[in-house]
């Protein structure tokens, strides 16, 4: 589970904009909507019945890169080897609509080449099989939902979050 969350969250950060010595901070600097926090657009309840698993835990992280503020949820069985696979949901708060655009953009040819458009999500959506993830932009943030490269699993996810985010 720790290599699919470092995976996501090397993707997370991919493209932040930042110089090479911005270093990533627990204390966040830049300020966040905190309605875009993944765990303000995500209980462990709903996860449960979006899903129809039984997810037991959900852990958040909150980290910054200059001016963007990148949260993480992830939802697991809390190690009671139920065989469900986790998911995470990733946010990435850009300080300007214009600044979280040019960073997805910038996304789609560095990172997302295999990037399949996805309607009805957000502004812009894709799903990427190389990174197993559906990724939307929406105003000033980025959402990267990943569940265990399952596209369907995934987009019902993003599908729940994304019309929360402004």
């Amino acid at each position: 589970m720790k290599k699919y969350l470092t995976v996501l969250c090397v993707i997370a950060l991919l493209g932040a904009g930042c110089s090479p010595s911005a270093t990533p901070s627990s204390t966040p600097t830049a300020a966040v909507n905190p309605e875009t926090r993944c765990d303000a657009l995500m209980t462990l309840d709903e996860a449960k019945l979006i899903t129809g698993l039984a997810y037991a835990q959900r852990d958040v992280k909150v980290d910054t890169l200059g001016k963007i503020v990148v949260t993480s949820c992830t939802f697991h069985d809390g190690g009671s080897k139920s065989g469900i696979k986790p998911f995470n949901i990733l946010t990435r708060y850009a300080s300007t609509v214009d600044e979280a655009k040019t960073i997805f953009e910038s996304s789609k040819t560095a990172s997302y080449t295999d990037g399949q458009a996805l309607s009805g999500l957000g502004e812009q959506a894709l799903w990427s099989q190389t990174f197993g993830q559906v990724s939307v932009l929406q105003g000033q943030t980025w959402l990267i939902v990943g569940a265990t490269n399952n596209k369907e699993l995934a987009t019902k996810i993003a599908g729940a979050v994304a019309p929360k985010l402004k």
